[in-house]
């Protein structure tokens, strides 16, 4: 009975240890620090839940975009006064789906492709 116990204190404290987190970069961050790291996948990467996005890129940085960002939920980008997303005169920066936000704060947008797209 002794040994039964001890075995399943055993188990039970490895599950835990199993389910402890870990420490993960959060999906809301652009950028690991370094200006390279800002790109157009990270930025797509963080958008992809929504919420509150920041940058950490090491200074400032240009995100060059190929594809424009659907937002389908409430969003908030903050580029802290230092980030530039351009859509190279190609493409549309954002779409905001309906009943999704879009909220920019301290960020430049340049060279975007304007398209008036008809509701519907």
């Amino acid at each position: 009975m002794q040994h039964t116990r001890l075995t399943l204190h055993w188990l039970l404290t490895a599950l835990l240890l199993s389910l402890t987190p870990t420490a993960v970069h959060a999906a809301g961050v652009v950028g690991t620090g370094t200006p390279v790291s800002c790109s157009e996948a990270a930025l797509d990467t963080a958008l992809s839940g929504g919420g509150a996005i920041s940058f950490n890129c090491g200074g400032t940085a240009i995100i060059l975009l190929s594809a424009t960002k659907t937002i389908t939920s409430a969003t908030v980008i903050d580029g802290g006064g230092q980030i530039t997303l351009s859509g190279q005169n190609a493409t549309r920066i954002f779409r905001v789906n309906t009943g999704a936000a879009l909220d920019l704060r301290n960020i430049t947008i340049t060279t975007a492709n304007l398209r008036l797209v008809a509701p519907g």
